[in-house]
C-alpha cells in the first residue's frame, strides 16, 4: 500500500491494519502497522489501483440489557475484481514470506469477544538459556513431547487428551522464561489467556474453542484470578466452576497443552490441584549454586574469558551472594549490564531493595514539599 487517505473521519475509535508500502527503486520495502478511526480511506494498492475501505459501527443494538453490543462493519469498494484480486494474492504471498517466521516465537492475546488476536513477534528463546534444576527442565520437556507423540494411546485407553501444568515460585523465578522456551522445543504458538471485566463465561468457551492450532495456552497468577470459587471484583461473569470445565470437563479442547503460573500455591482452591486436573507441578525458588553457576559462565564466556579465569571469577561472585535471597531474574539482569566489570557493581546487586527505597523516598519527600 503505497498511500493511506483518510476521508470523512468520524471518531477515535480505531481499527488496527497491517501494511505493506510497494518497492520503489530509491527505498525498499516498507512494513509497518497503522490504526484507522471510524469512516472512509481510499487505499492506492498500484498505479490505477486503488479502494474505499470503510470502517464504521452499526447503529442496531444487539446482545442482551445486561451487555448490549453494536457489530462493526468493515466495507471495501474496488474498481475492479482483478484489482482487489490482485491485491489479495500480493497480501497472501507477503503473509506466506513475512508473517510465518518459524525462528520467532508467535504470541497470541485473546481479546474480550474470545477471538485470538497475534500480539507480536519475538525472538525464540531455547531451554539451555533458562537456568532452573536441569533435571526438572527435561523431565518437563520429555513429558510434553512423550504427550505430543501418543495422541492415540489416550484415545485407546479412554483418558483426555490434554496437558495442565502447574509452575509455582516467586516472581523472577523464570516461570514464563521456561515456558516459552518450551514452546521453542515443541514448535507451538503461545496464547495468554486474560481474565479482565470484558471477559464471561461464554467468551472463554469460544476462545478455548478457537485456540490457535499448536498453541499452548497460558493463564498466569490464577490465585488473582478467583476469590473462593468467586469471581473478583475485576469480574465476577468469569466462575471457577467454568475454569475447571474448559480445563479438564466436558469442554476441554483435545490436544491442548495449558501452564498455569502462580506465586500463591497456598491461595489456590485444592479442586484445582487434584491429580488428574494438573498433571504435573513445578516449583521455582531462588536459583540454587549449579544454576547460577551456568549462568555466570554463559555470560563470561561470551566476553572472551578463558575458562580458568571463568571459574575463578564465579567462586569469587558466589561468595558474594550465596547469604543473599536474589531471584534468577536479578542475576540474569545484573550479569548482563555487568559482565565485563561487575566486581566495581556488585553493590547495586546486594541491596536488591535500593531501587524501592530511593523510588518511595523521593515520594514521600514530594508529600512533604507539597
Amino acid at each position: 500500500i503505497d498511500k493511506v487517505t483518510p476521508l470523512n473521519v468520524l471518531s477515535p475509535n480505531t481499527i488496527s491494519f497491517k501494511v505493506q508500502r510497494r518497492p520503489h527503486k530509491y527505498d525498499g520495502d516498507d512494513v509497518g502497522y497503522m490504526s484507522l478511526g471510524y469512516g472512509s480511506y481510499k487505499y492506492e494498492h498500484a498505479p490505477g489501483a486503488s479502494f474505499i475501505v470503510t470502517y464504521a459501527q452499526e447503529q442496531t443494538v444487539v446482545g442482551t440489557d445486561n451487555a448490549p453490543e453494536k457489530y462493526h462493519s468493515l466495507k471495501i469498494l474496488a474498481n475492479s475484481c482483478q484489482d482487489f484480486h490482485d491485491f489479495y494474492v500480493d497480501a497472501d504471498k507477503y503473509v506466506d514470506a513475512n508473517e510465518k517466521d518459524e525462528t520467532k516465537l508467535h504470541i497470541y492475546i485473546m481479546n474480550k469477544y474470545g477471538e485470538w488476536l497475534r500480539y507480536n513477534k519475538i525472538p525464540s528463546r531455547t531451554l539451555d538459556t533458562v537456568y532452573f534444576d536441569n533435571k526438572l527442565k527435561h523431565r518437563l520437556r520429555r513429558d510434553i513431547l512423550d504427550f505430543i507423540a501418543n495422541e492415540k494411546e489416550y484415545d485407546e485407553f479412554g483418558i483426555p487428551y490434554k496437558k495442565n501444568y502447574l509452575l509455582t515460585g516467586i516472581p523472577g523465578s523464570g516461570k514464563t522464561s521456561i515456558i516459552k522456551a518450551l514452546c521453542k522445543e515443541i514448535g507451538y504458538n503461545l496464547c495468554i489467556f486474560s481474565i479482565n471485566h470484558d471477559i464471561d463465561n461464554s467468551s472463554a468457551l469460544v476462545a478455548f474453542r478457537d485456540i490457535p492450532a499448536k498453541s499452548v495456552l497460558l493463564i498466569e497468577d490464577i490465585d488473582c484470578l478467583f476469590e473462593g470459587r468467586s469471581g473478583t471484583q475485576d469480574n465476577k461473569f468469569f466462575t471457577f466452576s467454568n475454569l475447571l470445565n474448559l480445563l479438564d470437563g466436558v469442554c476441554y479442547k483435545k490436544g491442548l497443552v495449558s501452564f498455569i503460573t502462580t506465586n500463591h500455591p497456598e491461595n489456590m482452591d485444592h479442586a484445582l490441584l487434584r491429580q488428574g486436573r494438573t498433571d504435573m507441578i513445578i516449583h521455582m525458588n531462588y536459583p540454587k549454586k549449579a544454576d547460577v553457576c551456568s549462568l555466570y559462565r554463559d555470560m563470561m564466556r561470551k566476553t572472551g574469558d578463558l575458562p580458568d579465569a571463568v571459574d575463578k571469577g564465579f567462586e569469587a561472585f558466589y561468595k558474594h551472594i550465596q547469604s543473599k535471597n536474589i531471584t534468577m531474574a536479578g542475576l540474569v539482569g545484573f550479569l548482563f549490564k555487568y559482565r565485563n566489570h561487575w566486581e566495581e557493581n556488585i553493590n547495586e546487586l546486594l541491596d536488591t531493595d535500593k531501587f524501592i527505597k530511593e523510588v518511595t523516598r523521593n515520594v514521600e519527600d514530594s508529600k512533604l514539599n507539597a
